[in-house]
C-alpha cells in the first residue's frame, strides 16, 4: 500500500508518500500565499496558480498525484483546522486555506475521482503517527503536543481519538493562563509556550532584530549553555499545563513533537521542569508525567495523515 499524503499548513503545503510500514519518501513542499499555491520550494512540478474553491483545490491535488504517485491507493490530509474526519466537513479552513471553509472535502473529491480520501486535524495526525508507529505505540491513553508557530495537540483515550462535540478537543492554543477581565493573546498558553514568543524575548536580549533570531540560532545557543533562562521559561509554561493534563486525563505518556523537539535539550528541559513541579509539592498527580521525544518530529503530520487514513478505512 502506498498513500499520497499532504500537510496543509498556514504558509506551505507539504506532500509525501507513505507505505504500509509508515516509511515516508519523496517529501515536497509548496509555497502558499492566501488562496494561491504558487511554486514548489523544492524540486518538483509547477503548481496551478490560484485556488479559490474546493473543486480547484481538488484539481490541484490530483495534478500533484499524477506527478508524484499516479497509482496511489488513497490520499490523506493533515489540516490545521477543526475537521470531522467521519463526514469530511471542514468547519473552518483558516485564513490560509479559506477556500475549504464550511465545505465537505470528501464530497469535493467524489465529484472528480473514486480514489478514497481522508483528512484529520494536524494535532490528531501527530498523535496517530506516534500511536501507530512511534513513541506512543502500545498505549491506550496518551497525548501528543507539537510546538512551533502554535501548539498542536491530540488526545487518545481508551484507544480512541478524542474529538469532542465540536471537533475542537485538541485546541489548546487559547487555553487561558492569566486571570484578566478580557483575555487577549498574551493571556493564552500559545503566547507563553510557543516558539515565536520565546524567540522575540531572546532577540531583545541579544540586541538583534526579530527576523535574525530563529529556532536554529536559539537552540545553538542553548546547547552551548547560553541564555538558558529563555528556554527554561518556555518549558516551565509547557510543564505546568502538562502536569494539569496528567491530573485531568492521566495519559500513559506525552509525545513532544514539532521541529524543535529534534533538539533533545528541549524535551529534557520540559522533563526537568515537570520533575521540579512533581517533587516540589506534597500532592498532585499520582504519577509523574512521562514526556517522550516524538519519533516523526516535523514529519508527523504527513505520517499521521496516513495513519488517519488507515484507521478510517480499516486497512
Amino acid at each position: 500500500m502506498k498513500l499520497l499524503v499532504f500537510d496543509l499548513g498556514g504558509s506551505s503545503i507539504k506532500a509525501g508518500i507513505v507505505d504500509e510500514n509508515y516509511n515516508l519518501t519523496d517529501k515536497r513542499k509548496f509555497a502558499v500565499n492566501g488562496d494561491s499555491v504558487e511554486t514548489l520550494l523544492e524540486d518538483g512540478v509547477e503548481m496551478l496558480k490560484h485556488i479559490s474553491s474546493p473543486s480547484q483545490f481538488v484539481k490541484t491535488i490530483l495534478t500533484i498525484k499524477e506527478e508524484m504517485l499516479p497509482n496511489a491507493d488513497g490520499i490523506g490530509f493533515s489540516v490545521n483546522f477543526p475537521f470531522d474526519n467521519a463526514t469530511g466537513n471542514a468547519y473552518h479552513g483558516g485564513a490560509a486555506n479559506r477556500y475549504l471553509n464550511n465545505s465537505n472535502l470528501y464530497e469535493a473529491f467524489r465529484r472528480k475521482t473514486d480514489l478514497p480520501v481522508s483528512a484529520d486535524n494536524d494535532g490528531k495526525c501527530l498523535l496517530l503517527a506516534e500511536v501507530e508507529a512511534g513513541c506512543l505505540k502500545g498505549l491506550r491513553d496518551a497525548m501528543a503536543l507539537g510546538f512551533g508557530t502554535g501548539i498542536s495537540c491530540g488526545i487518545l483515550a481508551g484507544g480512541q481519538v478524542v474529538r469532542g462535540e465540536h471537533f475542537c478537543s485538541n485546541e489548546v492554543c487559547p487555553v487561558i493562563i492569566n486571570d484578566v477581565e478580557k483575555p487577549q493573546m498574551q493571556d493564552m498558553w500559545m503566547a507563553a509556550a510557543s516558539l515565536p514568543s520565546m524567540l522575540r524575548k531572546l532577540a531583545a536580549a541579544l540586541g538583534r532584530a526579530e527576523n535574525e533570531v530563529n529556532g536554529f540560532v536559539a537552540f545553538d545557543l542553548f546547547e552551548k549553555g547560553e541564555y538558558l533562562e529563555y528556554l527554561k521559561e518556555m518549558c516551565r509554561h509547557i510543564a505546568l499545563q502538562i502536569y494539569n493534563f496528567q491530573l485531568i486525563l492521566d495519559p500513559g505518556a506525552f509525545a513532544i513533537g514539532g521541529g524543535i523537539a529534534a533538539r533533545k535539550i528541549f524535551v529534557d528541559t520540559i522533563q526537568e521542569e515537570i520533575d521540579r513541579l512533581h517533587y516540589g509539592i506534597g500532592f498532585g498527580a499520582n504519577y509523574k508525567p512521562d514526556v517522550r521525544q516524538a519519533k516523526f518530529l516535523s514529519d508527523s503530520n504527513l505520517v499521521g495523515a496516513a495513519a488517519a487514513f488507515r484507521r478510517l478505512y480499516n486497512v
